[in-house]
C-alpha cells in the first residue's frame, strides 16, 4: 500500500526442498516471472514474489503450480534425452543463501554459422515422429566440426503456436533446406568434442543417442511443455514467450490438449488437429529379464507382439540396443518413458547383479511416484516371496503359479492372459 487508493497485491514463495539434479521449483518460478527478494513475510527472510490480483486464488494456484511443475519436469526427462538442457536461471543457490547460478539453456550446443553452408556437408540419419521428419547432418568447416540437427513438421503450415515451443528450445530456421527439398526448416547445431582418437572418446555417441531418441521422445516433450503452459494460463502467468495474438487454449479436466498447432493442407478445407492426435505416442511396455532366460523371454515377447501389431503399445527390451550403444544409458532412457514394466522372475532374475542394482531400483523409484505399473511375472519356480520388494506386489500368474510348469503345459493359456491383461491396461489408460 502507498496510499489510501494506491493497493498492490503481491504473491509471496519460499520453496523448502530441491532436488539434486535438473530443474528446481526456484527456476520454475523464475519461468514464471517471479523474482528474488528480501522477505519479511518468510522465515528464511528471503523469497520469490510476483505481482497479483486482489483475487487472485492462493490455494487453486498451489495445486496448478504443482501440477505444472510434475509436467515440466516430465518435458524435462524427455527432452534431455534428445540433447536439450532447459535453462536453470536460479538453480540452487537460494537454497544455500548464494546467488542464482544462471545455467544456460543449451550448454552442450553452440551455432556454426547457418547450420548448413559448409565446405563439407553430408548426410548421417534420417528419422521421423509421429509429427515431425528428423535429419542429422555432419558439417566440416574450416576451425569447426560437428553436427547439425534439422527439424520439419510433416504437416503444413505450421501456425504461431507452434513456434513458440521452438521459440523456448532457441532453434534456428533456415529458408532453404537441401534435406527436405529446399524448404524451410528448423536446426539446432551440437560441435564435435574430442577426448582421444577413437568414436568412443568424443561425444559422438552421445549425439547419435540424442538423435536417435527424436523418434519417440520429442513430441512427448513439448506436449508436456504446452500442458504445464495450460495448467498456470489461467493464472496469467506464461513462460512460454507468447505472441500477443495467440493463446494457448486452456487445459481440460481430462488433461486433453486442444491447442490448434497443426494444420493439415486440403483442396477443399484446411482442418484444425488436436494436439493429442498428432503427438500421440504409444505406451511403452519395458520388459525386464535375465540374458539366461532368452527363450522365455521371447516367448513372452510373441504374445505381446500381438499387441504392438494393434499399435496398442510400444514393445521395449534390451536386444532392441543398437551394438555399440551404452547400455545403461539406453535402459535409462526407457525405464524413464515406460508406462509398464514386466519383470520375468526367475533365479536368474533375482540373482542378476545389473538387474537388482541398476534396473530394480530405478524402477521402484518410479513405482513410488507412481510413475510407471511394474508387472510381476513368476517365470519359473524360484524362493520370490524372500524377496522384500517382490512380496509385497501383486504377481501373475493369478494363483502365483509359474508361467513354465508341468513341462511348459499351460506356458501359451497364461501368457495369453498376460497380455490381455496389458491390453486392457493400455486402453483404460487412454
Amino acid at each position: 500500500m502507498w496510499g489510501k487508493n494506491d493497493i498492490a497485491y503481491s504473491l509471496h514463495a519460499a520453496p523448502h526442498s530441491y532436488s539434486t539434479a535438473g530443474l528446481q521449483t526456484t527456476d520454475f518460478l523464475s519461468y514464471l516471472g517471479f523474482e528474488r527478494n528480501r522477505c519479511a513475510f518468510v522465515t528464511t527472510k528471503e523469497c520469490y514474489s510476483h505481482w497479483v490480483e486482489h483475487n487472485f486464488n492462493l490455494k487453486e494456484f498451489g495445486e496448478a503450480f504443482a501440477e505444472a511443475f510434475n509436467k515440466i519436469e516430465k518435458a524435462e526427462r524427455h527432452l534431455n534425452a534428445c540433447g536439450f538442457l532447459l535453462a536453470q536461471p536460479e538453480g540452487w543457490g537460494y537454497f544455500f543463501g548464494k546467488p542464482a547460478e544462471n545455467k544456460k539453456r543449451r550448454p552442450f550446443s553452440s551455432s556454426y554459422g547457418d547450420g548448413h553452408i559448409a565446405p563439407k556437408s553430408e548426410l548421417m540419419k534420417e528419422i521421423e515422429g509421429e509429427t515431425f521428419q528428423f535429419v542429422l547432418s555432419w558439417i566440416t568447416g574450416d576451425r569447426d566440426k560437428g553436427w547439425t540437427f534439422h527439424y520439419r513438421p510433416k504437416h503444413l503450415p505450421l501456425l504461431d503456436e507452434f513456434q513458440v515451443l521452438f521459440g523456448f528450445l532457441e532453434l534456428k530456421t533456415y529458408e532453404e533446406c537441401p534435406y527436405f527439398k529446399f524448404e524451410k526448416c528448423y536446426w539446432r547445431f551440437i560441435p564435435h568434442e574430442s577426448r582421444g582418437d577413437s568414436f568412443f572418446e568424443s561425444n559422438a555417441g552421445s549425439v547419435h543417442g540424442w538423435f536417435d531418441a527424436h523418434s519417440n521422445r520429442f513430441e512427448v516433450g513439448l506436449k508436456e511443455l504446452l500442458a504445464a503452459q495450460t495448467v498456470v494460463q489461467p493464472f496469467n502467468m506464461f513462460f512460454l514467450p507468447l505472441k500477443d495474438n495467440i493463446q494457448i487454449l486452456p487445459h481440460s479436466p481430462s488433461d486433453t490438449i486442444t491447442s490448434n498447432l497443426f494444420t493439415e493442407t486440403s483442396i477443399s478445407s484446411t482442418p484444425t488437429v488436436k494436439i493429442d492426435d498428432r503427438l500421440a505416442v504409444r505406451p511403452t511396455v519395458f520388459v525386464c529379464y535375465s540374458h539366461k532366460d532368452e527363450k522365455e523371454k521371447n516367448e513372452l515377447l510373441s504374445h505381446l507382439g500381438v499387441l504392438e501389431a494393434a499399435n496398442l503399445i510400444e514393445l521395449w527390451s534390451d536386444d532392441r540396443i543398437r551394438a555399440g550403444a551404452d547400455l545403461e544409458a539406453e535402459i535409462n532412457q526407457v525405464i524413464d518413458r515406460a508406462s509398464v514394466a514386466i519383470l520375468l522372475i526367475t533365479a536368474n532374475f533375482l540373482t542378476s547383479e545389473f538387474i537388482q542394482k541398476k534396473e530394480i531400483p530405478e524402477l521402484l523409484e518410479r513405482h513410488n511416484k507412481e510413475d510407471i505399473i511394474i508387472f510381476p511375472v513368476i517365470a519359473k519356480s524360484c524362493v520370490w516371496k524372500e524377496v522384500r520388494w517382490l512380496e509385497r506386489m501383486n504377481v501373475r500368474p493369478r494363483g502365483e503359479k509359474p508361467v513354465w510348469r508341468e513341462s511348459g503345459r499351460y506356458v501359451d493359456e497364461e501368457l495369453t492372459d498376460i497380455a490381455a491383461e496389458i491390453a486392457n491396461m493400455m486402453k483404460n489408460k487412454t
